[in-house]
């Protein structure tokens, strides 16, 4: 008997074990018949065959993520590893790992999750080119305007809220930027670069990529050598008049409150509206456009009063 039984988890039916054990092999590169007993103990079970037994018995499935206690949520963390009975550690072959697998999820969830990683991993694909590039900025974003009653004051406030799509588009985005400040040689930074703009011109209305792009090619930079800075300023600054075009498409007209870059919930989506509007700003200072980044730097200061850049390049 597993003496992890304080996290045992029932599947619905030998069915979605099966389909769950297939993509853990999927996604670290081991054969079915490995991935079911990685999975069975993952379950809190001491191998396939305790599981096959006890899903005899037609119990009752579950707890399922959000059905459990602390503890156990706890306990199913600890585990977030695939490893050999020997404590040696397997490792993904590609971006999916166990928290992205969904293994304590219901079924019906648990299939639209990996529909949803599908998706994701088919932006990826360098050569996948969008069947609709024309789809409206609100297909990947809404935004939604609120009176946040405080403490010693009230404020409108606005966020931008991602669509099922948009965060396809943005996980995808997150995958490839993870770690780029780390690498060392131009070549490497360039792929990323490279790819980022792929997804831009595969959904050339979703405002993301673009203010990601931006951001990539402008944040840490020394700008030091004037001739190739201003050509690649101004290559930078219509991909940045575009995405804050696009922010502006979701924006009310008339709107005058807040968009604060670090509300809780919508930090990916508000912080990047912030992101683009200042480094936008500082590629068309470079590019000898000071009136259009002052334009954009006063605007990402009126949007958040707080200035979450610090003032850099703004004065």
């Amino acid at each position: 008997m597993s003496d992890t039984t304080s996290r045992r988890f029932t599947p619905a039916s030998m069915q979605d074990f099966t389909s769950t054990a297939r993509d853990v092999a999927a996604a670290y590169g081991i054969k079915l018949s490995s991935a079911q007993e990685h999975l069975a103990r993952l379950y809190g079970f001491e191998d396939f065959h305790e599981v096959r037994a006890h899903l005899v018995k037609q119990p009752s499935p579950g707890p399922y993520r959000g059905d459990v206690g602390f503890g156990v949520a706890l306990a199913r963390m600890a585990g977030n590893r695939l490893k050999e009975r020997d404590g040696s550690v397997i490792w993904p072959v590609f971006r999916r790992g166990l928290d992205d697998l969904a293994l304590y999820d219901r079924p019906h969830d648990r299939r639209a999750w990996m529909r949803f990683q599908d998706a994701i991993d088919q932006e990826l694909d360098p050569e996948f080119v969008a069947p609709e590039k024309n789809l409206p900025v609100d297909e990947y974003a809404e935004f939604s305007v609120r009176d946040a009653q405080y403490i010693d004051c009230h404020q409108i406030e606005g966020s931008f809220t991602q669509t099922t799509l948009g965060r396809r588009v943005w996980e995808a985005l997150m995958y490839l930027t993870e770690g780029f400040d780390d690498l060392q040689e131009e070549q490497d930074r360039q792929r990323v670069a490279d790819q980022v703009q792929r997804i831009m011109e595969n959904h050339p209305n979703n405002p993301y990529p673009g203010a990601v792009l931006v951001g990539l090619y402008c944040a840490g930079r020394e700008w030091s050598n004037p001739s190739a800075d201003r050509r690649l300023a101004r290559w930078l600054m219509p991909i940045a008049q575009r995405s804050i075009d696009r922010f502006a498409d979701l924006i009310p007209k008339g709107f005058r409150g807040e968009i604060e870059p670090n509300l809780v919930g919508h930090w990916i989506e508000n912080f990047s509206y912030s992101s683009v509007l200042y480094f936008g700003g500082i590629a068309a200072d470079v590019a000898g456009n000071p009136a259009l980044a002052k334009k954009w730097w006063n605007r990402c200061r009126r949007a958040c009063r707080r200035d979450p850049f610090g003032g850099g390049g703004a004065g």
